[in-house]
């Protein structure tokens, strides 16, 4: 078989013995791998999580296997007029004139060995009976040998289209009511975080009351691996309280360019439409928006703008009024953009204003426009923003904090995170931690800790460490690595119990040699100070010796001075 790539012949000699055809409705996958397939399915990261589970089981199934065994060369034959032979018994005798045409004067096997050209007889008879795999065909991915609807959820987490990310809220408390023009930052929960920026944020404002304001317009820019900046004008006849406000927000992007891809709304369908349209100052402009699809009243649209010549807000209102068929209908009230960024700066983007205003005559901006099949309303929500990230509790007091203690034994994980236990966590804690029979899932992402399981509950079944989303610093790969030997399948359940009992088997003697050795300096430091003690009950019975002379010749001056 002579077949020619990349400006090189690829020379094969195949010995063919046996067939096996694998037809993929005949090949059900176990239970364990479609658990493992269902828990990465059901994860933030769905991507990476598949990634891991088909470099643990294989990225490819072939559904013909050619056995058999082979020899090959690689040469540059000119001019190439052969492609495939099919050789008569006695099989040299008929390979001999192809080899003189080819010059061949040697092959080698599948394992890199060299079979000279007169070793050719003798080689075919040594391996007669060998059988290698020479051959794989038909090839289909691995995970097309899953059921139906697993196979649907992973097209839908590769394919290329956009997808809802994540959702939040974010409260507006913090806000001063009497003004009308606010930046708002907003970030992600830790374990949200993004590996890159190459998404986008659409949102509206909620009343408290979860009604939509049309009196306070939001847009969404500077976006970063963290977060995103809010730009919020408020109508100045609108009487409402911007304290009492939230934002309703949700991230929006391609799930196979993104880590994050919450499964709490993805079977919502979304399109996106970007058009740009010149404005005049001072113009009150009525736009009509072609869609590709009819919409309903059931659907969600939201409209956003931002100016082509750069990052920054434009402030107009953009009012989106009516959608019939397959046309929307917004309204945009175009001002004089001012620098309502001033002394703004997002490290992450490396975008800076300054305080000048800007006045411009004509301009053009970009309409972004998101269209979901469904009310806003039916979204869940995957996070509520915090403003603080680096607050750092103890472990019995991040428990109590986390889970209060009424509702603790309904929850069974615990989800550890670097940032907010950085240094002031250890699994050890856990020997004096109460309550914690309920706990069977333990989440130690992104960690510093690298010791102690052995003092974990056996209540513990699944141990969730993903070391690739760690800091640099961090330890937990020491964990990883001492519990790998007790993991059950291919995810990370553990039996602890064993892992437990090992560890103590192994360490028990040298906790005791470290207990003794403790206690021998503890004997030695007794001894010191048994020793300093001694001293200073000499020192003592000095002193009052001394004590008891000055008292007696103060009773001699006394009666001298007396008389």
């Amino acid at each position: 078989n002579v077949k020619s790539y990349e400006g090189f012949d690829h020379i094969l000699l195949k010995f063919e013995r046996y067939e096996i055809v694998l037809d993929k409705d005949h090949i059900k996958p176990t239970k364990e791998f479609e658990q493992v397939i269902d828990e990465a399915l059901d994860s933030l990261k769905p991507l990476k999580a598949l990634q891991d589970i088909f470099d643990e089981y294989g990225h490819l199934f072939p559904q013909r296997i050619i056995l058999g065994r082979s020899i090959k060369i690689i040469k540059n034959i000119f001019p190439n007029t052969f492609d495939t032979i099919d050789l008569k018994s006695p099989i040299f005798e008929s390979l001999k004139p192809y080899l003189e045409v080819l010059n061949i004067s040697f092959f080698l096997t599948q394992k890199g060995k060299v079979v000279g050209k007169n070793d050719l007889p003798n080689w075919i008879e040594e391996t007669k009976n060998r059988l290698d795999i020479i051959e794989f065909d038909k090839i289909i991915p691995f995970y097309k040998i899953l059921e139906v609807d697993q196979r649907n959820k992973i097209d839908e987490i590769v394919k290329d289209c956009f997808r809802i990310l994540m959702t939040g809220i974010t409260e507006l408390k913090d806000l001063d009511n009497n003004q009308v023009e606010y930046i708002k930052r907003v970030n992600f929960d830790p374990k949200f975080s993004l590996d890159g920026k190459d998404y986008e944020v659409y949102g509206l404002i909620m009343s408290e009351n979860n009604t939509k304001l049309e009196d306070i317009y939001v847009n969404f820019e500077l976006f970063g691996f963290s977060g995103f900046y809010a730009m919020i004008k408020k109508s100045k006849k609108t009487n409402v309280d911007i304290g009492k406000c939230y934002i309703l927000w949700m991230v929006v992007g391609i799930p196979s360019k993104m880590s994050i891809f919450s499964p709490n709304n993805r079977k919502v369908q979304v399109h996106r439409i970007r058009e740009s349209i010149a404005l005049k100052p001072n113009e009150l402009i009525n736009y009509d928006i072609q869609t590709i699809f009819p919409l309903s009243q059931e659907c969600s649209v939201f409209v956003h703008a931002c100016h082509t010549s750069g990052d920054y807000e434009p402030i107009n209102i953009v009012k989106q009024i009516e959608w019939k068929d397959d046309i929307v209908n917004v309204q945009i009230t175009y001002n004089e953009l001012n620098a309502m960024f001033s002394a703004i700066s997002d490290s992450e983007s490396g975008v800076q204003v300054d305080n000048d205003y800007y006045y411009l005559i004509d301009t053009e901006i970009d309409l972004r426009i998101c269209i979901l099949s469904t009310n806003y309303k039916n979204l869940k929500i995957d996070v509520k923003s915090i403003d603080k990230v680096d607050e750092v509790f103890p472990a019995q007091n991040y428990l109590d904090h986390t889970f209060p203690k009424a509702k603790r034994k309904e929850n069974i994980i615990l989800d550890i995170r670097y940032k907010n236990l950085v240094g002031n966590f250890d699994l050890k804690d856990f020997e004096n931690l109460k309550n914690m029979n309920e706990l069977k899932t333990l989440e130690i992402n992104s960690t510093n800790i690298d010791s102690g399981y052995e003092y974990l509950s056996s209540s513990v079944k699944t141990i969730i460490s993903y070391s690739q989303m760690k800091p640099e610093e961090a330890k937990v790969e020491k964990i990883e690595d001492a519990l790998r030997p007790y993991r059950m399948g291919s995810g990370w359940q553990v039996d602890i119990e064993s892992a437990k009992s090992n560890f103590w088997k192994t360490h028990g003697l040298e906790k005791i040699d470290e207990l003794e050795r403790g206690n021998a300096n503890l004997s030695s430091e007794n001894t010191k100070l048994s020793s300093e003690i001694v001293k200073l009950s000499s020192e003592n019975s000095k002193l009052s010796s001394e004590n008891t002379k000055l008292s007696s010749e103060i009773v001699k001056l006394s009666s001298k001075i007396l008389n």
